[in-house]
Protein backbone atom coordinates (compact mmCIF):
# COMPACT_ATOMS: atom_id res chain seq x y z
CA UNK A 1 0.00 0.00 0.00
CA UNK A 2 1.50 3.34 -0.99
CA UNK A 3 1.34 6.46 1.20
CA UNK A 4 -1.66 7.98 -0.60
CA UNK A 5 -3.66 4.75 -0.14
CA UNK A 6 -2.55 4.50 3.49
CA UNK A 7 -3.74 8.06 4.21
CA UNK A 8 -7.09 7.57 2.44
CA UNK A 9 -7.73 4.39 4.46
CA UNK A 10 -7.16 6.06 7.84
CA UNK A 11 -10.05 6.59 10.22
CA UNK A 12 -9.96 8.20 13.69
CA UNK A 13 -9.85 4.70 15.20
CA UNK A 14 -6.43 4.14 13.58
CA UNK A 15 -4.96 7.13 15.42
CA UNK A 16 -3.27 7.03 18.81
CA UNK A 17 -2.58 10.78 19.00
CA UNK A 18 -2.03 13.96 16.99
CA UNK A 19 0.20 16.97 17.54
CA UNK A 20 -0.26 20.56 16.42
CA UNK A 21 2.54 23.05 17.08
CA UNK A 22 4.82 25.72 15.67
CA UNK A 23 6.97 24.48 12.80
CA UNK A 24 10.70 24.58 13.51
CA UNK A 25 10.25 24.32 17.28
CA UNK A 26 10.65 21.26 19.47
CA UNK A 27 7.74 18.85 19.82
CA UNK A 28 7.85 18.41 23.59
CA UNK A 29 4.56 20.24 23.95
CA UNK A 30 5.93 23.68 24.87
CA UNK A 31 5.13 25.04 21.39
CA UNK A 32 2.12 22.89 20.62
CA UNK A 33 -0.33 20.37 21.96
CA UNK A 34 -0.79 16.61 21.83
CA UNK A 35 -4.32 15.25 21.69
CA UNK A 36 -5.15 11.58 22.14
CA UNK A 37 -7.95 9.42 20.86
CA UNK A 38 -10.20 8.75 23.88
CA UNK A 39 -9.86 4.97 23.56
CA UNK A 40 -6.08 5.30 24.11
CA UNK A 41 -6.14 7.96 26.84
CA UNK A 42 -5.97 5.69 29.89
CA UNK A 43 -3.22 3.49 28.44
CA UNK A 44 -1.12 6.49 27.35
CA UNK A 45 -1.64 8.30 30.68
CA UNK A 46 -0.30 5.24 32.48
CA UNK A 47 2.59 4.84 30.01
CA UNK A 48 3.55 8.55 30.18
CA UNK A 49 3.16 8.80 33.95
CA UNK A 50 0.76 11.76 33.73
CA UNK A 51 -2.78 12.42 32.52
CA UNK A 52 -2.89 13.00 28.75
CA UNK A 53 -5.61 15.00 27.01
CA UNK A 54 -8.24 13.15 25.01
CA UNK A 55 -9.79 15.20 22.25
CA UNK A 56 -11.55 13.25 19.51
CA UNK A 57 -12.50 16.46 17.68
CA UNK A 58 -8.83 17.45 17.35
CA UNK A 59 -7.92 13.93 16.20
CA UNK A 60 -10.60 14.16 13.51
CA UNK A 61 -9.58 17.70 12.51
CA UNK A 62 -5.89 16.79 12.03
CA UNK A 63 -6.89 13.63 10.15
CA UNK A 64 -9.02 15.71 7.76
CA UNK A 65 -6.12 18.13 7.24
CA UNK A 66 -3.85 15.17 6.51
CA UNK A 67 -6.27 13.85 3.91
CA UNK A 68 -6.19 17.20 2.06
CA UNK A 69 -2.40 17.04 1.62
CA UNK A 70 -0.60 15.77 -1.46
CA UNK A 71 1.47 12.68 -0.68
CA UNK A 72 4.75 14.50 -1.41
CA UNK A 73 3.86 17.10 1.28
CA UNK A 74 3.62 14.37 3.95
CA UNK A 75 6.71 12.90 5.61
CA UNK A 76 6.40 9.32 6.79
CA UNK A 77 8.90 9.41 9.66
CA UNK A 78 8.19 5.79 10.51
CA UNK A 79 5.54 3.19 9.80
CA UNK A 80 3.36 4.74 12.49
CA UNK A 81 4.18 8.47 12.32
CA UNK A 82 3.20 10.99 9.63
CA UNK A 83 4.01 14.72 9.63
CA UNK A 84 3.08 17.70 7.48
CA UNK A 85 3.23 21.51 7.67
CA UNK A 86 0.47 23.98 6.83
CA UNK A 87 1.03 27.73 7.21
CA UNK A 88 3.83 27.53 9.76
CA UNK A 89 2.14 24.78 11.82
CA UNK A 90 3.57 21.31 12.17
CA UNK A 91 1.09 18.47 12.42
CA UNK A 92 1.95 14.93 13.44
CA UNK A 93 -0.26 11.87 13.33
CA UNK A 94 0.81 8.89 15.45
CA UNK A 95 -0.92 5.67 14.48
CA UNK A 96 -2.04 3.07 16.99
CA UNK A 97 -1.14 -0.58 16.64
CA UNK A 98 -3.99 -2.34 14.90
CA UNK A 99 -5.05 -5.79 16.11
CA UNK A 100 -4.78 -8.51 13.53
CA UNK A 101 -8.14 -9.43 12.13
CA UNK A 102 -9.39 -12.95 12.60
CA UNK A 103 -10.17 -14.72 9.35
CA UNK A 104 -13.86 -15.45 8.80
CA UNK A 105 -14.99 -18.82 10.16
CA UNK A 106 -15.55 -20.16 6.63
CA UNK A 107 -11.90 -19.47 5.76
CA UNK A 108 -10.67 -21.31 8.84
CA UNK A 109 -13.04 -24.21 8.15
CA UNK A 110 -11.83 -24.46 4.56
CA UNK A 111 -8.21 -24.33 5.74
CA UNK A 112 -8.80 -27.05 8.34
CA UNK A 113 -10.58 -29.19 5.75
CA UNK A 114 -7.72 -28.76 3.26
CA UNK A 115 -5.19 -29.56 5.99
CA UNK A 116 -7.12 -32.70 6.97
CA UNK A 117 -7.24 -33.82 3.35
CA UNK A 118 -3.73 -32.87 2.29
CA UNK A 119 -1.64 -32.28 5.40
CA UNK A 120 0.23 -29.14 6.44
CA UNK A 121 0.87 -26.51 3.79
CA UNK A 122 4.22 -27.24 2.13
CA UNK A 123 4.36 -30.84 3.35
CA UNK A 124 2.62 -32.28 0.30
CA UNK A 125 4.74 -34.05 -2.27
CA UNK A 126 3.61 -34.58 -5.84
CA UNK A 127 4.85 -38.15 -5.92
CA UNK A 128 2.83 -39.24 -2.87
CA UNK A 129 -0.57 -40.79 -3.58
CA UNK A 130 -3.53 -38.82 -2.30
CA UNK A 131 -6.02 -40.72 -0.18
CA UNK A 132 -9.42 -39.54 -1.43
CA UNK A 133 -11.48 -41.79 0.85
CA UNK A 134 -14.16 -39.67 2.49
CA UNK A 135 -13.22 -36.60 0.45
CA UNK A 136 -16.55 -36.35 -1.36
CA UNK A 137 -18.50 -36.48 1.89
CA UNK A 138 -16.25 -33.80 3.44
CA UNK A 139 -16.56 -31.63 0.32
CA UNK A 140 -20.34 -31.94 0.46
CA UNK A 141 -20.25 -30.89 4.13
CA UNK A 142 -18.13 -27.88 3.20
CA UNK A 143 -20.56 -26.88 0.43
CA UNK A 144 -23.51 -27.07 2.83
CA UNK A 145 -21.62 -25.07 5.46
CA UNK A 146 -20.62 -22.35 2.97
CA UNK A 147 -24.20 -21.98 1.66
CA UNK A 148 -24.93 -20.19 4.93
CA UNK A 149 -22.53 -17.37 3.94
CA UNK A 150 -24.27 -16.40 0.70
CA UNK A 151 -25.57 -12.85 0.64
Amino acid sequence: MNLTQKIKALTPDHILSVYSGKDGKCCCGCSGKYSYHPKHQAEQSKRNGYEVTANLNMVKRVLELLKTQEADAVDELSEDQLTFVIGGRLYMVMLAEQPEEEPPPSTMYAYELAKALMGEVGSWRDDEPVDLEGTIQQAEELVEYLKGFRS
